[in-house]
């Protein structure tokens, strides 16, 4: 799917009419977030996506839930997973995290749990690339594969290259290694897991 197609299919509306019941100033939240104005524009005009862990601090700065920011269209919510935010710790800001959909899984298939997200994984589109994102990750993996190499000549090399490599299918090795470690994915990814699982973005992240 093409990135201008998600315009279509997420909607920051809840995050406008969230600000207008409270009385909140768009200036304030920018403050609070730690980024611009403009920003906050961007975001409830459509023009642009946070990734996951600036919509992480919204929601810890407003104190509400994913839901109550921003909205996924395009595919049917499945009853099953309904009330799964409930059933999570009462959150407070530490960090972005995907608890909730680690949770998805361990209560569904308990001890296989990873097994079945990588297949999982697997089956979630890979998103299109332009020529020039194709450009900028060649040059990181080489820079990043440069510096290894550095290491290793030094006799300091501990780590390994895996996270710059894709595998063939479904959702990128960065993604995945990113949700493992909870760290900010696109908004857009964010919506394919939600679309391929039936869920709401509650039911996938969440701050703590």
């Amino acid at each position: 799917m093409n990135k201008e197609e998600y315009k279509d299919l997420i909607s920051f509306t809840p995050l406008k009419v969230l600000l207008t019941e409270r009385k909140i100033k768009r200036q304030d939240l920018a403050d609070k977030v730690g980024v611009g104005v403009y920003v906050i524009d961007n975001y409830t005009g459509g023009r642009a996506f946070p990734d996951t862990e600036k919509l992480a601090k919204i929601c810890a700065v407003l104190q509400c839930s994913v839901n109550e920011v921003v909205e996924f269209t395009g595919y049917e919510v499945k009853e099953k997973y309904k009330g799964h935010w409930d059933k999570y710790v009462e959150p407070r800001w530490n960090g972005l995290t995907y608890e909730p959909l680690r949770r998805l899984f361990k209560g569904t298939y308990g001890n296989d749990w990873k097994k079945k997200m990588t297949e999982f994984y697997d089956i979630i589109p890979r998103q299109e690339r332009t020529d020039k994102e194709i450009e900028r990750e060649k040059k990181m993996r080489q820079a990043r594969l440069a510096s290894i190499q550095e290491a290793k000549d030094k006799g300091e090399y501990k780590g390994s290259p895996c996270m710059y490599k894709s595998y063939g299918k479904g959702l990128m090795r960065e993604h995945r290694m990113s949700i493992a470690s909870d760290e900010p994915i696109p908004l857009p990814r964010l919506y394919d897991i939600c679309k391929a699982l039936h869920c709401t973005p509650d039911w996938v992240m969440t701050y703590n």
